[in-house]
């Protein structure tokens, strides 16, 4: 079923306006090493935005809602009619919100078969009462390219915090050419209305590392956590624009009182010149299934420490598969033994699955998806966890 914009819909975007209006051992991640760090991530607020309620510890157990998409790509010949993904979905005062990355055409190949152009992301926006049926507030994007006001050739949403203040925060990771592994920075931007207008701050707030440094060539898919002191994000860092390797790919942490002038994590035992300014939190792990490149993840904190949900892939289009870690302290993390906890197998003719986010309400965890059932297209899927 494609999405249309009905009195429903409209309905929902004036709730929506009341509510924004109210309101090292680093490689080996099963290593018990206690590492003390004055950037430690602490208490955040979740899973509702502004509450202090932690749901329970995931269990590791995924069961997909169906083989059919909760959320299509758009109609043909809209700004989303090939791939769109969860770049993060979230609840507040019951409603369920979905930034989302749209591209109009996609190939894998460098330069495409389409016009470049189409291939770049935008951002959309909807909404849900109950985390299956979904309603684009616009028939257009919230945010593109032009509206950032930074030189990139592209740029994705990746997380969203709400302030106490009713401003609701995006962080956007770019892309700075049209390879598969490009280099990127991290931005943010500020709104007073989920469906915006969204102001970019002039300069990024986080970049890569020095030359030689872990995380020199690239960031990406940043997470951002609200804490008692402040925010808390991981990030993807990149030593290198290769698309093989564990190592190439690593989970990064950074801390910040504002979201805006960040520290990141460094662990005062490594002398590595490669982690002469920073390290790593997360790793693939030494699993045979985890020997791949770490692609994307979600972290959240329980009543029990932190739990994390991450994929892995053996090349940028191969197989990908969902691994589920756990951590007392958000910085030491634990595989789970029963990893993989989804693949591309459990959903029928998927040929991958990346992009995701996780939310607990209602006693339930709901788990978004980016699947592809061929390399030119990608829908959202759910799977739910009791």
């Amino acid at each position: 079923m494609k999405f249309r914009i009905g009195l429903f819909a409209v309905c929902i975007l004036l709730i929506v306006f009341l509510f924004a209006c109210t309101t090292k051992q680093i490689f080996d991640n099963n290593n018990d090493t206690e590492v003390v760090s004055k950037n430690q991530p602490s208490h955040t607020h979740i899973p509702d935005l502004g509450q202090d309620v932690l749901p329970p510890s995931f269990n590791g157990l995924l069961e997909l809602y169906s083989n059919e998409p909760v959320f299509q790509r758009g109609l043909d010949r809209t700004w989303d009619q090939a791939i769109v993904d969860p770049g993060v979905i979230l609840s507040h005062n019951g409603i369920f919100h979905v930034f989302y990355n749209g591209i109009q055409h996609y190939s894998p190949l460098r330069g495409g078969t389409y016009d470049s152009t189409l291939q770049k992301c935008s951002v959309g926006y909807a909404v849900s009462t109950d985390g299956y049926d979904w309603y684009r507030m616009t028939d257009s994007p919230i945010i593109t390219l032009d509206d950032i006001g930074y030189e990139t050739y592209n740029a994705r949403v990746s997380s969203v915090v709400l302030t106490d203040d009713g401003t609701w925060v995006m962080y956007i990771y770019t892309q700075s050419n049209d390879s598969i592994h490009p280099p990127g920075v991290i931005l943010r931007a500020t709104a007073d209305n989920p469906a915006g207008p969204w102001i970019f701050d002039d300069f990024p707030i986080l970049s890569p590392g020095s030359n030689g440094t872990w995380d020199s060539y690239a960031l990406r898919f940043p997470d951002v956590i609200r804490t008692d002191d402040g925010y808390s994000m991981y990030y993807t860092g990149y030593f290198s624009g290769t698309s093989q390797g564990s190592t190439n790919a690593l989970m990064g942490l950074a801390t910040s009182r504002d979201g805006v002038t960040w520290s990141k994590w460094d662990n005062p035992i490594t002398d590595d010149d490669l982690f002469r300014e920073s390290d790593p939190v997360f790793g693939p792990g030494d699993a045979d299934w985890g020997r791949r490149s770490l692609k994307t993840y979600r972290v959240w904190q329980t009543t029990d420490g932190w739990n994390m949900i991450f994929a892995l892939s053996l090349n940028y289009f191969g197989t990908s598969s969902f691994g589920y870690a756990s951590s007392s302290d958000g910085t030491t993390w634990h595989h789970f033994e029963g990893n993989p906890v989804f693949s591309s197998q459990d959903l029928r003719n998927a040929t991958s699955v990346g992009c995701s986010d996780i939310i607990y309400i209602n006693g339930k965890y709901y788990f978004y998806f980016n699947a592809s059932k061929d390399e030119f297209t990608g829908d959202i899927y759910l799977a739910i966890s009791e």
